[in-house]
């Protein structure tokens, strides 16, 4: 890695994390006051309706940005094409499709319709972060994520104070990605080179299609339980269920998304240097884990404190599900940063494999649980995934041996934080809600501060990119993470 990649990691990761803290502190803020102004109903039609505008962007992508952070070409111009196009297919698709989303609402077919035209500005905003984030120049894009996100928090609000209950949230998630594609362009829509070229198309296509049957699958994964929670019980019950789902997810929102950007495009830079790419990836993981854990430990021991201080009474039947969704992304450590690892070798069978299994699962338990427990049945039913072995086997096949020493340091992480947060749940339950959140929080800390000295040398691996020292950079990597 020469010095000038490793200074732009650096800052692309310093600026993601900026970019990640500051768009999640603000929407968490934001949907802390909407929480408060939206019923649990309204929240529920939100979710069904994000389900479809999600698939549908899925539909729109094609896999293509993601490819073309992979690829070496630069097919910005015949990509740009694309998008635009498909856009308008499927915003065409959905107005055409609407009124059967009654069965879930009778008030979805119109919302559905003034929410799908996001889609087209969401496009055409791919094309030049595809761009920054092949390049590492997210910095460039930091402004831009800081309007959007503070665009969606004073419409939302705005509109939530004056009592447009569901619409708040159509309008903030709309006008914050035009701020946002509109930003980005002229950020960075000077650098792009933008050769329309026709000849490209059957090649982005036929090259970008696991991504795109990937990328597929995996959004139907991550929102269909919305869908099947629409079908079988009310949309105060799928309100509960949302909101439990985000604010269970708050670690993963606030780190994954920012190590998932640097890291993707470094590992592809590097896909073809087995021992690299496991110390790229084996280091993000244990960053990842060492900040989550703690923070789902004090989630789940605190879960009825958490939801009376952040959201008010009218939750309190999210706290159940709340417990279980938090446990979630501490079950699949291997997979979260491993999906880059299976995209940058090209492995698109065995992930969208891994996505089919898993949301065949999801599809059948989650049904028939939700049959049984109602809400609870889906959250059950989200802890089961077959798929992440499928996934698993892929990395054995890049990784081979490796992962064992992985895993090790991995089960040093989830015993310490065990050690910590089992005497705090057992001796102190029950306890006065701040007893318990401040007991929680010394807890937090703990961990962090015995997780720094085990892996201290990981941190400053990372600190040492900065300073483009390539002879301690290797020795560290050799003596951690090999």
């Amino acid at each position: 890695m020469n010095p000038t990649t490793k200074n732009k990691v650096m800052v692309s990761l310093i600026c993601s994390y900026v970019s990640q803290a500051f768009n999640t502190g603000v929407n968490m803020l934001a949907r802390l006051l909407l929480a408060r102004l939206i019923l649990p109903a309204d929240w529920g039609l939100f979710a069904e309706a994000l389900l479809i505008i999600t698939i549908g962007g899925a539909m729109r992508d094609l896999g293509i940005p993601l490819h073309l952070i992979r690829d070496n070409g630069k097919k910005y111009g015949s990509a740009l094409m694309l998008e635009g196009i498909m856009s308008l297919v499927v915003i065409s698709l959905i107005w055409i499709l609407a009124p059967q989303a009654h069965i879930w609402d009778p008030r979805l077919p119109y919302l559905l319709r003034i929410f799908s035209l996001m889609l087209l500005p969401e496009g055409l905003a791919m094309i030049p972060r595809a761009f920054l984030d092949k390049e590492l120049l997210v910095d460039k894009a930091l402004l831009c994520e800081l309007l959007q996100i503070g665009t969606f928090a004073l419409v939302s609000l705005a509109m939530g104070h004056r009592g447009y209950g569901v619409w708040s949230l159509v309008a903030g998630h709309s006008t914050g990605m035009l701020a946002y594609s509109l930003s980005l362009w002229l950020r960075a829509g000077r650098t792009i080179s933008l050769e329309f070229n026709k000849r490209h198309i059957p090649e982005l296509l036929f090259r970008s299609s696991f991504l795109f049957f990937n990328g597929l699958v995996g959004t139907s994964l991550g929102y269909i339980d919305n869908g099947i929670l629409g079908s079988l019980l009310t949309s105060h019950e799928v309100g509960y269920y949302f909101i439990a789902y985000t604010w269970a997810f708050l670690p993963n929102k606030l780190i994954f998304p920012s190590l998932y950007r640097i890291f993707y495009p470094t590992l592809a830079r590097y896909k073809d240097d087995v021992e690299r790419l496991f110390n790229i990836y084996h280091l993000g993981t244990i960053i990842l884990l060492a900040v989550e854990l703690p923070v789902l430990a004090l989630i789940f021991i605190n879960a009825q404190h958490y939801v009376l201080l952040l959201l008010g009474r009218q939750w309190l039947p999210s706290v159940p599900l709340l417990r279980i969704i938090a446990l979630g992304p501490a079950l699949v450590p291997f997979n979260r940063l491993g999906i880059a690892v299976l995209k940058v070798h090209h492995r698109d069978k065995i992930f969208f494999l891994s996505s089919i299994i898993g949301l065949v699962s999801l599809l059948v338990l989650g049904w028939l649980l939700t049959l049984r427990f109602r809400a609870m049945g889906m959250a059950y039913a989200n802890l089961i995934s077959p798929g992440s072995l499928v996934q698993l086997y892929g990395l054995a096949l890049v990784l081979g041996g490796r992962l064992w020493k992985m895993a090790f340091d991995l089960s040093l992480l989830y015993a310490v934080c065990a050690a910590v947060f089992i005497p705090i749940g057992i001796l102190f339950h029950p306890a006065s809600a701040s007893a318990s959140l401040g007991l929680g929080f010394i807890g937090m800390a703990i961990c962090w501060i015995i997780y720094y000295a085990m892996f201290g040398k990981n941190i400053r691996a990372i600190l040492a990119l900065r300073r483009g020292k390539d002879e301690e950079l290797s020795e560290t990597d050799s003596e951690v993470l090999a």
